[in-house]
């Protein structure tokens, strides 16, 4: 047996050595189909298929507003079933659902960062109390806020940084924590770092309002948020243990419909959105990464028929040859 290999063997490579241009293109061909499909994969791998950089992220949801009004399945749909919402509906959704256990605002703006070198701007985001805890998420450095920082004019104003800020601004240095930096003119002191990658993207629904932070402040609840005026904030959530998206979204709607009977002047014709938080992030760019993967799976489909239709002609060339072959044994 090993006789007979050795032979197929060196027969085989004397007929590539004949004509290596067919045989070379044909290899050249499946490599480059088969390096398109594993790139293009690996890509959908990492943002559709693999989780969220936080704890128990199947748990997780974002939580919008919804107009209901006329007209809304119109070109402004995705808008109207993804709105931002009102600190006084996220305040009474925060007080009366049970079904989601932990719940946390939070807005994201531009900002100008001094007394760190040369100034920069950078995007703030100002997170309400239990915001990090609600995303399951602890610093690599440092601390997270504390209740008492979190109220208005605490005296003690605090920031978390980014990972990548900590990384490029301040060359990861251990010794920033109690270094104090200017934000729009604010003095504030650095208490913590954050891992790397979990800066959380809310996409196109959410605008500017829900880019990726490079650090992060208190944003304190005060009176004024029990006035139902504006809508501005984004809303992120964690379920409690067994409960459905589906179940979730019942329930706020259900509140929804109250505050709507309530406060008919503000709430009136508005409901609830609730999405799991990977399928809100993944939603933008889902489309055409499927769009994508299926392109290069064709493609490929095509470069093995290209490939196979090279080595068939090359077969059909040497059929006198086989012909001979098999008449000698």
């Amino acid at each position: 047996m090993i006789d007979d290999l050795a032979n197929d063997t060196v027969a085989a490579l004397r007929t590539i050595r004949r004509r290596p241009a067919a045989y070379l293109g044909a290899f050249a061909l499946l490599t480059l189909g088969v390096g398109a499909v594993t790139l293009v994969f690996s890509l959908v791998r990492g943002v559709l298929l693999e989780s969220l950089p936080f704890a128990e992220p199947e748990r997780l949801v974002s939580i919008w507003e919804r107009s209901d009004e006329p007209g809304a399945l119109t070109e402004e749909a995705p808008r109207r079933a993804k709105n931002v919402v009102s600190p006084a509906n996220f305040l009474d959704w925060r007080e009366q659902s049970e079904t989601v256990e932990k719940m946390a605002a939070f807005a994201v703006t531009a900002a100008n960062l001094t007394e760190v070198g040369d100034p920069r701007r950078v995007r703030l985001g100002l997170v309400t109390e239990g915001y990090f805890e609600t995303l399951g998420i602890e610093p690599e450095v440092g601390r997270l806020f504390a209740p008492e920082e979190m109220v208005a004019d605490s005296g003690h104003p605090t920031t978390v940084l980014s990972h990548a800020l900590w990384r490029t601004v301040f060359g990861e240095d251990p010794a920033v924590l109690g270094r104090r930096v200017q934000v729009d003119g604010r003095d504030l002191e650095v208490i913590g770092v954050m891992p790397p990658g979990v800066e959380l993207d809310m996409g196109e629904a959410a605008g500017t309002l829900g880019a990726p932070a490079d650090l992060w402040t208190p944003l304190p609840i005060t009176e004024q948020w029990s006035q139902r005026r504006g809508r501005w904030l984004l809303v992120v959530g964690r379920l409690g243990p067994g409960v459905s998206v589906d179940s979730a979204s019942a329930e706020l709607d259900t509140i929804a419909e109250r505050l709507a009977v309530e406060y008919p002047a503000f709430n009136e014709g508005w409901g609830v959105t609730v999405s799991g938080l990977h399928d809100h992030v993944t939603s933008t760019v889902r489309p055409t990464l499927l769009l994508l993967l299926g392109a290069v799976l064709l493609v490929l489909v095509i470069v093995c028929a290209n490939a196979t239709s090279l080595l068939l002609t090359r077969a059909a060339e040497r059929s006198n040859e086989m012909r001979v072959r098999g008449a000698l044994g």
